[in-house]
């Protein structure tokens, strides 16, 4: 774990506070669906599952959903700010090590898929982010 006055996240390299001056003020992990395989038989209440068939149950992927604060808001360029974060977030194109400091130990494998969610309040502007990650924590 990152020794730091504010918990937050590791991605792509970066802090989310310690070099992005953004904090954490919310956040869901969701957990991964179980993909199964079923069939029904014709003209019968039975269903078989085949879905650990060829050796374990699959699993979908999760989401993980982070609300940052922007530190300093009214101190800060904020077309500038907004061009740092999409940068850091959307420059991966592939799954990375996503670590986030309040799960000491383990590490989700994370992508940005779809757009960032900016709102600018009077005094504070808050980014959502989904990041679509690998359904378990390594």
């Amino acid at each position: 774990m990152q020794l730091t006055n504010h918990f937050g996240i590791t991605f792509n390299g970066k802090h989310s506070y310690n070099d992005l001056g953004l904090r954490v003020v919310d956040k869901i992990i969701g957990n991964p669906s179980k993909i199964k395989r079923k069939e029904r038989v014709p003209f019968s209440n039975k269903v078989y599952d085949f879905s650990d068939i060829y050796g374990g149950q699959e699993y979908e992927e999760r989401i993980l959903t982070y609300v940052f604060s922007i530190k300093n808001y009214d101190k800060i360029n904020l077309a500038i700010k907004k061009i740092e974060v999409l940068n850091w977030l959307m420059q991966p194109n592939e799954k990375k090590k996503l670590i986030d400091d309040y799960i000491p130990g383990y590490y989700f494998l994370a992508e940005v898929e779809e757009n960032i969610d900016f709102e600018e309040l009077r005094f504070r502007g808050i980014f959502t982010v989904n990041f679509t990650a690998y359904p378990f924590k390594i």
